[in-house]
């Protein structure tokens, strides 16, 4: 009877954490920014985070050109103002990460920093891309280890994420066919990997693609992308109850949605890492090409924790809303917000604080936009900028980014 009612209290106790848990949600999605932007067709993906120093760890690679080179940069978070996020230059890895004449992508840092499991097509690799580990050694980086035949095969094997309590190593394969992408997992036991499993259907729908794994110890949670409805990826997100994955979810719009309208209607979202603090969510994001329909370049964006905060009730305590897109432009900027009760304005300043451009709004503007010129007409310079919406009582501030 004592043993039924243990595992029936910790059964409760658990249903009541993952309740909790569930509540959680994101904030609105930031992107990350660099002043001197490394320009790298196709952009930037596999984002990692170093929460105690602030580190970002990400690559250049693209699944769909293996001619192009790719490395793993790093950058670190300089500042939060304003909700701006600031973010130094991104810098690549320097040797035995990244070597000549490899593919080295798609990092995983492990949560005291000292492990990078990474993927490489090195020498050494079984074939096409492998899974690596490099330890820290006195703060260097050391040479990279296959993790050998339990793991690796003559197909690729990529994203690695190593769930350490429950010493689990998530990754996703190819099978062989381009759009065939699926979740395996491998447990370590004695310090050797054992054969891989692929996960159940319920995460891997048969016939598509599946990646970018990243396991949640703390709420027993599995955050992946899946390729739904037309060919778009989005995150989605399954909870294991009693060693059973529940029915995913994708993740709110939030992440998901929309970083400026377009004419195809469709977005792309892909491959989240959670700090290991648990406050914030990487991600990186296709931005779509408007009227060609076809994705052209990937960004990373990071969300913060907002917990038991509903979208709504944000609205509520921000009581203006503002869209701008596209974002980043290399000309015209769109600014949609909803109609305002008195009339206001938007200002627009340049990352010195100065004031560039003003516009003054009626109670029935709905819709402004603005070619990127100064109060004389004059073309600005590229670089960051913030638009300020004021209605009296209230205001609210964006960044927004121009690039010529």
């Amino acid at each position: 009877m004592m043993v039924f009612l243990t595992r029936l209290l910790a059964a409760v106790l658990l249903l009541a954490g993952v309740s909790s848990i569930q509540a959680q949600n994101w904030g609105p999605m930031n992107l990350v920014y660099w002043e001197n932007h490394p320009l790298t067709f196709p952009g930037f993906f596999n984002p990692t985070y170093f929460s105690p120093d602030s580190i970002l760890y990400f690559d250049n690679y693209w699944r769909f050109s293996p001619d192009l080179t790719c490395n793993i940069y790093f950058s670190h978070l300089d500042s939060i103002i304003y909700d701006n996020w600031w973010w130094s230059d991104p810098i690549a890895l320097p040797q035995p990460i990244n070597i000549e004449g490899s593919y080295n992508a798609m990092p995983f840092i492990t949560a005291g920093g000292d492990s990078l499991f990474f993927c490489s097509d090195r020498p050494g690799s079984r074939g096409g891309m492998d899974i690596w580990l490099s330890v820290k050694v006195d703060d260097q980086w050391a040479e990279p280890i296959n993790l050998g035949d339990s793991i690796n095969t003559q197909l690729n094997e990529n994203r690695p994420c190593y769930a350490a309590e429950s010493r689990v190593l998530y990754f996703d394969r190819n099978e062989g066919v381009s759009w065939y992408v699926s979740i395996y997992k491998s447990e370590q036991s004695n310090g050797a990997w054992q054969s891989p499993e692929v996960l159940p259907e319920i995460i891997n729908v048969p016939g598509s693609a599946t990646f970018g794994p990243f396991y949640d110890d703390q709420e027993n949670a599995l955050y992946y992308t899946s390729i739904i409805d037309n060919m778009i990826d989005n995150l989605m997100k399954s909870i294991r109850i009693n060693d059973q994955w529940q029915p995913p979810q994708p993740l709110s719009d939030n992440v998901n949605g929309f970083w400026y309208p377009n004419y195809c209607n469709r977005v792309t979202t892909e491959n989240a890492f959670m700090s290991h603090d648990r406050n914030l969510l990487f991600y990186n994001k296709w931005l779509w090409e408007a009227s060609l329909c076809i994705d052209f370049y990937s960004y990373i964006f990071v969300s913060e924790a907002a917990v038991g905060i509903e979208e709504d009730q944000i609205a509520d305590k921000l009581s203006l809303h503002l869209n701008i897109y596209p974002n980043p432009s290399n000309g015209v900027f769109n600014f949609e917000f909803q109609q305002l009760e008195n009339p206001g304005s938007l200002r627009i300043y340049n990352i010195c604080g100065e004031l560039v451009y003003k516009l003054r709004l009626k109670t029935d503007d709905v819709y402004l936009f603005w070619n990127g010129t100064d109060k004389k007409n004059r073309q600005v310079a590229s670089g960051v900028y913030f638009a300020v919406l004021e209605n009296g009582a209230y205001k609210i501030s964006k960044q927004f980014v121009l690039l010529k």
